[in-house]
């Protein structure tokens, strides 16, 4: 199936993990504003169809952006999609996991929307249950490999469920050079409790005091909020 957005167009039929909210929100939220216009590297961990690293390119201009991923066919399809996009001279994806990845670093910027079932049921078709679950990427891994990887200004954004907050508090102060700077609690509806969180981590410590918001998602059933048209105004037709 192909999705188009104002600038590129997805496919993801040969995906385990298809484009999906988790993704839109991670590719808008993860901004520097220092660094939109400015030379860059980027790195997307478990990239898939390519979704966040395209809509990283349309906002980075100046970025050069790698995405890795386990599975050679989403690679094949993320480097098609990036082919076809405005900017595929600024983007590649090779089939490595993050635990091997010896891309030449250091990033300003990582970026996942990273396996986090722990303890689901499992997905029964091989390659999904290894995008959903994070058997073949912990949380522990994700920071540890990411700290690596981070230039000493660098920044890190992830999208995960809301309720493996603790959990990453804990791991995270585990990380002495990775400082959580933003956290966004993603609601379905207004009454619904939040089911995502958005996290921005600095490198370097920016701020002493972490900025703390919510998004709600829907009014009501297919009436996207102001805040989140806002938020996907430059991707979304």
């Amino acid at each position: 199936m192909a999705f188009r957005f104002k600038q590129f167009f997805v496919a993801d039929d040969r995906c385990a993990m298809k484009v999906g909210t988790d993704g839109v929100l991670l590719g808008a939220w993860s901004r520097v504003e220092s660094l939109l216009g400015e030379p860059c590297r980027i790195l997307d961990i478990g990239t898939g169809s390519g979704l966040v690293a395209l809509m990283l390119a349309q906002q980075y201009t100046g970025a050069d952006i790698l995405g890795i991923d386990i599975s050679p066919e989403a690679v094949g399809q993320a480097n098609a999609n990036f082919a076809a996009s405005p900017w595929g001279n600024r983007l590649s994806a090779v089939a490595v996991p993050l635990q091997s990845c010896n891309a030449a670093g250091p990033f300003d910027i990582v970026v996942s929307n990273p396996p986090y079932f722990n303890n689901s049921l499992r997905a029964p078709e091989r390659l999904r249950s290894a995008a959903r679950h994070t058997d073949t990427l912990s949380y522990d891994e994700l920071f540890l490999y990411s700290e690596r990887l981070l230039a000493s200004h660098g920044h890190l954004f992830l999208v995960l469920p809301a309720d493996a907050e603790q959990v990453v508090r804990q791991i995270v102060g585990g990380c002495p050079a990775l400082f959580l700077q933003q956290i966004c609690y993603v609601h379905g509806t207004p009454a619904k409790p939040a089911k995502r969180m958005l996290l921005h981590f600095a490198k370097d410590a920016i701020s002493g005091a972490v900025e703390s918001s919510h998004l709600v998602l829907e009014s009501q059933p297919n009436h996207r909020t102001p805040e989140y048209a806002r938020l996907t105004e430059d991707f979304y037709l």
